[in-house]
């Protein structure tokens, strides 16, 4: 399951190919190439697998971020902030670049960077032997912790998360340098793995011996390197004696979560201090408001830094801060800890699952608005299980806390409204994943003739993307048996189902097929754009699959239509499962009928260079235009990551999730932008796919 590097010849070039994370890389030569494996050992950053090549120019055919390193590792160019690099003298260098795969390109002065609207090509006058090196962006956990399933044992248990950070430097807001914490088990007694071992830090966090208290700081352990300790209050408390209060009852959480995020947006700030200097936007918002100097803070502990940052007000970062991804909702109990690796991975906010319970007819449909969109309490029993209520009614939560981040997941009993269904199944599929095949293969299954202008719509939404190896198939009206064995026999990477289900089953031609009674499945990613498709579509995920789109319940077949059209244009542009839902849900009422279960980060494809975004238009000028970037984050470009959009008119870095200020861009300027790039667009607050290239419709 090694990095592989294959020559290719319409056009010319090299392919690096990731078989575990399905990811594909093109760089394109002015003639074909005969790649020679060779050692890793020269590479100063750490690569998979290398190959030597002959050749004049390399071009990638997508914009990334770019940094060229000195013999001694030091960044002394970055593409983000110059559209082009000169590199005449000084031996070896490394270019870096940030892709779906991580590349590094070890070549020799001279050479030369050029930067286009959606491509960056290395050239060198003549033809020279370079070493192209690539890493995968997969990481698996380093172990599994057994603890006891009490307060004491789960605390040492998070204390140990922080064995994944690579550095402890303003350096670890990078996501490559915040690995996966290790797993957790539950068990008898408490057990440490030889290779995790605790990361040295200055601060400890002090909180009540309560489960509640204790989740809900593991990702402030996690980011502070902190261990654990129980006392009367929640505080942070460093070496030299700086404490840092974490308030009470109900503002406790709310303090954790805004100590989380001014840590980290505030390493931010000072990591361009380091070995990354960048032209990041959130520095130059900042710093005239910081009470201490960036460079000495740099070198700074981490207690130093806990100390620095704090001193800061909560109102001038705030609105800095990036848009979190992530708010996980999880039940106060010894459980929910076996969840924590896969949420402080990500950085997630954590929040006791607390919320308005009350149930619905399971035959409620779309049109009774009042029932699915209010906000009624009932006396539903908190011990039925999520998704498995009775047949004559279904048990709802609303979460009291919502609105803080892109996803927040609902660990919880019940189904959630305004929240996303994570299971365990979900995050263990992944970690197991296996060698896919090299394409992309797409199923769209169409059991409803009545629904045919759907599967019409989506022949030119799937598989149009020239860079990539798309295998796409049709199929019409499967019987239960016909669809059970594809689910069960087919490779199936993503799954766009149109047609008709109800809680138990999926109809087909002669019945319906409940997935529930399949033991496994074959399929990666889906969507089930089918009336109360969400116990169906948890089913998929238990079964095998990494996430997927349900329904709460009934979809009018016009509105059903439209969004499947807008997901299946939003997924095969890269957004993961998380963003084009919170797009759906925004450009129609009907999408918050719509839910993920399982993991939403996960994506179908990898995005076409970079973090995607919406780019929204507004005024009537023909000379200039007002545009801002909405910007979602990616697993290869998640929390901590830099976005640059590729307008000259906006030079800034942003601090990925991003959403941007609004800037005055030349009309011509921004015509020729959006002629070029494919992701969705609002002009005077309607949206549009622009998905063809070419054109640039902002009248």
């Amino acid at each position: 399951m090694e990095i592989a590097f294959r020559p290719t010849t319409d056009p010319p070039g090299l392919e690096i190919i990731d078989p575990v994370e399905q990811r594909h890389l093109r760089i394109n030569t002015p003639e074909p190439v005969d790649p020679a494996a060779v050692s890793t050992d020269a590479f100063r950053f750490p690569v998979d697998a290398a190959v030597e090549i002959e050749i004049g120019s390399l071009r990638f055919e997508q914009r990334e971020d770019v940094h060229v390193h000195d013999a001694d590792g030091n960044v002394v160019a970055d593409l983000q902030a110059d559209s082009n690099v000169q590199i005449d003298t000084g031996g070896s260098y490394e270019i870096g670049v940030h892709s779906s795969i991580k590349v590094y390109c070890r070549v020799d002065a001279p050479f030369t960077i050029d930067q286009g609207i959606d491509n960056f090509e290395i050239s060198f006058p003549g033809t020279r032997r370079i070493v192209v090196g690539a890493r995968t962006l997969h990481e698996r956990p380093a172990g599994t912790i057994v603890t006891t399933p009490d307060e004491r044992g789960i605390a040492d248990a998070i204390s140990l998360f922080s064995s994944a950070l690579k550095t402890t430097s303003p350096e670890r807001s990078f996501p490559t340098l915040r690995g996966h914490p290790p797993l957790v088990e539950l068990g008898d007694e408490f057990h440490v793995p030889d290779q995790i071992e605790a990361t040295e830090s200055d601060v400890t966090i002090e909180v009540p011996e309560t489960f509640r208290h204790v989740l809900t700081v593991a990702p402030l352990s996690y980011y502070l390197a902190a261990d654990i300790e129980f006392a009367d209050a929640p505080r942070i408390v460093t070496d030299d004696g700086f404490v840092q209060d974490l308030g009470t009852e109900q503002a406790f959480e709310d303090a954790v979560a805004r100590t989380l995020k001014q840590q980290f947006l505030l390493d931010c700030v000072v990591r361009t201090e380091g070995l990354f200097p960048a032209e990041l936007h959130e520095r130059k918002a900042l710093e005239p408001e910081l009470p201490f100097d960036l460079a000495d803070t740099y070198e700074r502990s981490v207690g130093d830094r806990l100390e620095r940052y704090a001193a800061v007000p909560f109102d001038v970062v705030e609105p800095q801060l990036p848009r979190w991804p992530l708010t996980a909702h999880l039940p106060g109990d010894g459980e929910a800890a076996t969840f924590l690796p896969f949420v402080v991975g990500d950085m997630g906010v954590v929040r006791e699952a607390t919320g308005d319970v009350r149930s619905v007819s399971a035959s409620t449909t779309a049109d009774d608005e009042d029932v699915l969109s209010g906000a009624g309490i009932s006396n539903a029993s908190d011990s039925e299980e999520a998704g498995v209520e009775s047949d004559l009614s279904l048990t709802f939560v609303e979460p009291h806390h919502t609105g803080e981040s892109l996803e927040h997941a609902w660990f919880g009993n019940h189904i959630p409204q305004g929240a996303s269904m994570p299971t365990m199944a979900a995050f263990e599929n992944q970690l197991d994943r296996e060698e896919r095949g090299e394409s992309i293969d797409i199923a769209v299954i169409c059991n409803d003739p009545h629904m045919i202008d759907e599967q019409t719509s989506l022949e030119n939404a799937y598989g149009d993307r020239d860079e990539l190896p798309y295998d796409v198939t049709t199929k019409f009206g499967l019987s239960t048996d016909a669809l059970a064995t594809f689910l069960v026999e087919e490779s199936v990477d993503f799954l766009h189902y149109i047609g008709h289900a109800e809680r138990d089953g999926l109809r087909c031609i002669d019945g319906k097929l409940d997935v529930r009674e399949i033991e496994t499945v074959n399929v990666q990613t889906f969507l089930l754009n089918a009336c109360q498709s969400q116990a169906q579509a948890m089913a998929l995920v238990e079964r095998g699959a990494f996430g997927g789109v349900g329904t709460l319940g009934d979809v009018v077949n016009d509105y059903a239509i439209e969004i499947g059209k807008m997901f299946a244009h939003l997924l095969n542009l890269g957004f993961p499962l998380r963003s084009a839902i919170d797009i759906v849900s925004k450009t129609s009422t009907i999408g918050q009928q719509y839910l993920v279960v399982g993991d939403g980060s996960v994506d179908m494809v990898q995005s076409t260079g970079g973090s995607p975004f919406v780019c929204e238009v507004t005024g009537e000028g023909r000379f200039e235009r007002d545009v801002s970037f909405d910007v979602y984050p990616t697993n290869y470009n998640p929390l901590g990551s830099q976005a640059n959009v590729t307008l000259e008119s906006v030079t800034d870095a942003y601090i990925v999730p991003a959403q941007t200020d609004t800037y005055s861009v030349p009309f011509d300027e921004l015509r020729e932008f959006l002629a070029w790039m494919t992701y969705p667009v609002i002009v005077n607050g309607e949206w549009r796919l622009n998905n063809q290239f070419g054109q640039a419709d902002i009248d």
